[in-house]
């Protein structure tokens, strides 16, 4: 029996451990892939101009990491923000600041209110609304008088600190015209 051998030859060789199976083809092993075997693979794929140094291995510019070259954030995005660049947060609707730390009022909160959540404020003691735009005066204003600046403002019907005292009314006669015409008196 005669074994014959038949050698081919790739120029240039094959890197990264591939085999020479035909003329200039290499056959190359999981991870590797290009004509001569020369490119790793990586998966997931580098981002952020990374380059893949070995299967599954990226190298990756300043301000990013492994696996895939996603940015690094050294202080934590929070309330669902999320690191878009070195050091860089993007903030969800309703949040602001370096690490989304800040909850925003839009309107603003008023009267000495603090926005606790987003477009949530918590208003001081004498004040409610969703902005603390409206006062509390107490007593309450009564007989439809209006709370303005923690005062009540009352009706041309009433006095009072919370327009509680009725204002007498006078009939009076004109006797030229006959006709009863009512007045008030403060």
């Amino acid at each position: 029996s005669l074994l014959l051998t038949i050698s081919v030859s790739c120029n240039p060789g094959c890197y990264n451990g591939g085999k020479c199976v035909e003329p200039d083809k290499c056959s190359c092993p999981a991870g590797y892939s290009g004509p001569q075997c020369e490119e790793a693979a990586c998966d997931p794929k580098c981002r952020n101009g990374g380059h893949c140094i070995r299967p599954g291995v990226c190298s990756c510019p300043y301000g990013f990491m492994a696996p895939d070259c996603s940015p690094i954030c050294s202080m934590q995005c929070l309330n669902g923000g999320s690191c878009t660049a070195y050091n860089q947060c993007s903030c969800p609707r309703g949040y602001s600041g370096s690490q989304c730390q800040t909850a925003v009022c839009q309107p603003s909160c008023r009267n000495g209110g603090t926005c606790i959540l987003p477009f949530f404020c918590a208003c001081p003691s004498g004040t409610y609304g969703s902005t603390c735009e409206h006062h509390i005066c107490r007593p309450g204003c009564l007989n439809d008088g209006t709370c303005i600046d923690k005062k009540c403002v009352c009706p041309p019907t009433h006095h009072g600190d919370s327009c509680e005292k009725g204002k007498p009314f006078c009939m009076s006669i004109n006797k030229t015209k006959q006709k009863s015409k009512i007045q008030n008196f403060p």
